[in-house]
């Protein structure tokens, strides 16, 4: 299956984990903005990254969406905001498209109870489940 892995950008490390755990259970990973130098993110998160090449990065986010089957998306616990939220939207991009989405962790909104969700606990029972 060829998958994306979702996250908040500070999960980028966490994220990086759960693609290579994916890969050794023989699925594709599309996604690749979680390979990043750090240096790419602390522009992203702050605001200094060029306009050009934030719509580099959000179109090739794009296409890799739309080149997958599934989206593993790395939720986080009831009451955390966070400033960026892209995650999101390429949770609704998965949903739309009729991608398989596998909600890790807690369910953070509305959509994560949609019927075409699948919701596992935790990493260990999405790996098992994609065994």
């Amino acid at each position: 299956m060829k998958l994306y892995v979702a996250a908040r950008s500070e999960r980028a490390d966490e994220a990086s984990h759960v693609a290579d755990k994916l890969l050794e259970l023989g699925h594709d990973v599309v996604s690749t903005w979680h390979e990043e130098e750090s240096s790419a993110f602390d522009e992203y998160v702050n605001g200094t990254a060029s306009a050009g090449h934030q719509q580099h990065l959000a179109e090739r986010d794009y296409m890799q969406l739309m080149a997958c089957d599934g989206l593993v998306f790395l939720a986080e616990a009831a009451g955390e905001r966070w400033a960026r939220n892209a995650r999101f939207v390429e949770f609704g991009i998965a949903l739309a498209s009729g991608h398989i989405v596998f909600c890790v962790g807690p369910q953070e909104n509305i959509f994560s109870y949609h019927p075409n969700v699948t919701k596992v606990s935790g990493t260990e029972e999405l790996y098992q489940l994609l065994t």
